[in-house]
């Protein structure tokens, strides 16, 4: 936390729900979005990708506070992504619940036929032990080959790809896809001084780490972070302390889903430990 306080990250990239469960835990209270993220993602980290990159309804992480008389404000854009840790979550694909795809594969069968490896579709079926388990049609990570299967689609089944399109989802683009709506709103900017190299603006704040009274760098700071007043000592870690400190909101109690010929689960237990959810993000990892 010391270290977004002091950054102030224009954007933050929190990889799998896992993650996100355990940083909305600790710091729900600076966490906002209208309406609020889905509190049972269907399809886990791929409907929190979805809702986390809609340009109407960013989730944001927001620090508005003053202290000692000293006015302290920070908004970080937060994106949810798949875990890094799977190459296939990033391949271009369509997603379904089971019920969507059973309706497109009974509607469109001449399509259906279609998705196969050598058309450069690959059909990834939903875990068996989750009945809800999404279904995944994964592309080619190869953007020339992947491009030529929706070109197929598209020409051969137009009705078909009106149909799928709702479905799809490349996490690359959508993550890029926010800095790129960043830099329009101006969030984001690119500083071309006279005579020098191009680079992103930075935030508000002082930095002493290149230029300060043990050290400069041969270069300096090319931003000119150094010439800021710095903030009072000890200020950013009271803003930090701040957070920690009132970052946790009440638990809302959430009934788990149904499952068709599944009785209702019991009432949950209290809310889980961090230890708890570290070891449910282990779980993510091969």
């Amino acid at each position: 936390m010391k270290q977004l306080i002091q950054t102030r990250p224009a954007v933050l990239y929190i990889v799998s729900e896992s993650s996100w469960i355990m940083f909305r835990d600790a710091f729900g209270a600076f966490i906002k979005r209208d309406p609020p993220l889905s509190a049972r993602p269907v399809d886990n980290d791929f409907t929190l990708l979805r809702e986390t990159t809609d340009p109407e309804h960013p989730l944001n992480f927001v620090v508005q506070v003053n202290i000692d008389g000293h006015d302290y404000n920070s908004t970080a854009r937060i994106v949810i992504t798949p875990h890094f840790s799977y190459n296939d979550n990033f391949q271009p694909q369509f997603r379904m619940s089971p019920a969507d795809w059973l309706r497109f594969t009974q509607q469109q069968p001449a399509c259906f036929a279609v998705m196969t490896p050598a058309n450069g579709f690959e059909v990834v079926p939903g875990n068996p032990s989750y009945a809800n388990d999404y279904i995944a049609v994964r592309l080619s990570a190869d953007a020339t080959k992947s491009a030529a299967s929706l070109m197929l689609l598209e020409k051969q089944f137009p009705a078909a790809y009106d149909f799928l399109r709702s479905y799809y989802c490349d996490a690359h683009a959508m993550m890029s896809g926010v800095l790129d709506e960043l830099m329009k709103n101006g969030t984001l900017t690119y500083q071309t001084p006279p005579n020098k190299p191009g680079y992103l603006g930075r935030n508000a704040g002082s930095c002493q780490f290149c230029v300060n009274s043990r050290w400069q760098l041969p270069q300096g700071c090319i931003y000119g972070k150094n010439t800021e007043t710095p903030p009072p000592p000890g200020f950013l870690e009271k803003v930090a302390q701040h957070v920690v400190s009132h970052g946790r909101v009440a638990p809302v109690s959430v009934p788990p889903p149904l499952i068709k010929g599944v009785p209702p689960a019991p009432a949950e237990a209290p809310p889980a430990s961090a230890a708890s959810h570290a070891a449910a993000a282990r779980k993510d990892l091969p």
